[in-house]
């Protein structure tokens, strides 16, 4: 189960397949929140091939970058977006050695379930210390929590199997992310519920960085 589950089902099963659980384009409420905020240059977590939001930011001009952990959904058919991803894992960004490609980021999106792949509040932690740290100082962060059972009401959720065909994910609830962001001085500006067609419920942040000081 965990982590080694999720990593070989993505890397045993085909793009895709894979493909057929995650959507295409961005939603009426992620096209919202990017023109609310209006970046100037936009990290995506991870980005899979890019082509769900980074051709939407090519429309408005925006700058990007983003990181995939697994090389196979980045190189995946013609993808013209492949230069413009690093292929790796969040937890494994030096923040004391960054490529000039991830300075000056003044947003960060965390879309589709991105950080579901990591298990453990621990990874989770660290993965919001490094994104806090990869974002400027009063940068924005647009964040998709899906909306699992307890989710607003428990202390802690964890692993859950939603499908036979599908690995584990790991959650955290409302109440586990909020102290990791009121940890790292990072302050939810506002949030809304949104119901993804066809597929589940998710909530929306717009988190805001208040301080840039290496955690």
């Amino acid at each position: 189960m965990g982590v080694k589950e999720y990593d070989k089902w993505t890397l045993e099963t085909s793009v895709d397949e894979i493909d057929k659980y995650n959507a295409s384009s961005l939603n009426d409420k992620e096209i919202e929140l990017i023109k609310k905020i209006h970046p100037q240059k936009v990290f995506d977590v991870g980005s899979r091939n890019g082509k769900r939001l980074f051709s939407y930011l090519d429309v408005l001009g925006i700058d990007y970058i983003g990181i995939e952990k697994f090389e196979k959904l980045v190189e995946f058919g013609n993808n013209k977006y492949s230069d413009k991803i690093i292929v790796g894992d969040i937890l494994d960004v030096n923040l004391k050695n960054l490529g000039k490609e991830l300075l000056n980021i003044d947003t960060i999106t965390i879309l589709g379930g991105s950080l579901n792949g990591i298990f453990g509040f621990d990874q989770h932690f660290k993965a919001w210390q490094i994104i806090k740290n990869i974002l400027l100082p009063t940068g924005q962060i647009i964040f998709e929590a899906k909306m699992v059972v307890g989710f607003e009401n428990l202390l802690e959720i964890g692993e859950i199997t939603f499908n036979k065909k599908l690995p584990p994910q790991f959650h955290l609830s409302e109440k586990q992310l909020y102290d990791i962001w009121d940890n790292l001085n990072l302050t939810v500006v506002e949030y809304s519920d949104y119901q993804i067609p066809n597929w589940y419920k998710a909530r929306y942040y717009i988190i805001k960085n208040l301080s840039s000081c290496l955690q």
